[in-house]
Formats: C-alpha cells, structure tokens, sequence
C-alpha cells in the first residue's frame, strides 16, 4: 500500500471539521467523521483510480467524496498525497488552482 502524506493543508482542515463536529454534534460524531477520513485516505491509498479527475485541475490530480467534503489528493507508485479536504459548499475550482500553483 502506498505511504500516506497530508499537507498542512489537510491536517488543518482534520482538526477544523473535528472541532466544529464536537461543537455542534458531540465528541463521538467527531470521532467517527475522522476515522471515516482515515478509512478513505487508505482506500484511496489502495486503490488511487476511485477518485474523479476535474478539468480545473492537473492530470495527476483526483477528488474523492466523502461526506460533505471532497478529498483533493495525487499519487505515484509510492504515496498518496492528500492535499486538501474541501467543503462541497465552497468554490472548489479557485481553491484548487491554489493549491496547483502550491503543490505542483
């Protein structure tokens, strides 16, 4: 299986999407949100082709749903590098070509 990196990017947006889950669920939603990422970040490390390419992105780069986030990540033979989460509520596209000019 393919090692797991995540960005920055993506820790900070784990620990948000806990904070706000604990805030206006509870601490066990918040936990069970995070281990489904978990789950789909070796699913994907598994098996990279299940995510969706997108025409504002590059050809390496995929999006994944889960939730009500999408999981914008690339990979080689070796890694799975997830670089962002992002809400579906915001502007996908912009928030993309940043992190292209960051990440690529």
């Amino acid at each position: 299986m393919r090692h797991i990196i995540q960005s920055s990017e993506t820790k900070a947006a784990l620990r948000e999407i806990h904070a706000y889950t604990a805030n206006h669920w509870d601490m066990a939603q918040a936990a069970k949100y995070h281990l489904q990422f978990k789950a789909t970040f070796n699913k994907l490390a598994k098996n990279p082709a299940l995510g969706h390419m997108n025409p504002e992105m590059p050809e390496d780069y995929r999006i994944y749903p889960i939730g009500s986030h999408w999981v914008v990540y690339r990979a080689n033979a070796r890694e799975l590098f997830v670089i962002a989460i992002v809400h579906h509520a915001m502007d996908i596209e912009s928030r993309i070509k940043t992190l292209t000019k960051k990440y690529h």
